[in-house]
């Protein structure tokens, strides 16, 4: 973890983070400014891949909505984006929310919302019902 941990947070240009702050996996991250999210995205990312190198963790997407905080700079959230692409854990599925990915591809399929305050359509939302219904039923009985 710490070493991991360490190379990740020189990747995304945090400098000022002691190893003290995050020796332990059940840390706090306690970075100020526009480092505080870099901080944190290096710390979650470590975590995971040690989530993911484990062969009887159950594996589940991960979800990162709008990783562009604090008035991250260009160089910054070019780097952010990268980080993510480059280090994601093998054999994982991420499901990424952005305003504007910089033209940095992202691999894999893109969405593009057009309707605020929705990700569904209503006309999109009878087949998922259909779809999930037998999930969620089965899931609430029990089998």
């Amino acid at each position: 973890h710490l070493s991991r941990m360490s190379a990740f947070l020189n990747e995304l240009n945090v400098r000022n983070l002691k190893e003290t702050t995050y020796r332990q996996l059940d840390s706090s991250i306690k970075e100020q400014g526009s480092e505080l999210p870099r901080a944190l995205l290096a710390y979650y990312f470590s975590v995971l891949h040690g989530v993911f190198s484990n062969p009887t963790a159950t594996l589940f997407p991960i979800i990162i909505d709008s990783p562009r905080d604090k008035d991250q700079d260009l160089a910054n959230w070019k780097k952010i984006l990268n980080f993510i692409r480059e280090n994601r854990p093998k054999n994982s599925q991420v499901i990424l929310a952005l305003v504007d990915n910089k033209g940095i591809d992202m691999g894999g399929s893109t969405v593009v919302l057009r309707q605020q305050d929705a990700l569904l359509t209503k006309e999109g939302y009878a087949k998922v019902a259909e779809e999930m219904m037998p999930l969620l039923e089965a899931g609430l009985s029990g089998s």
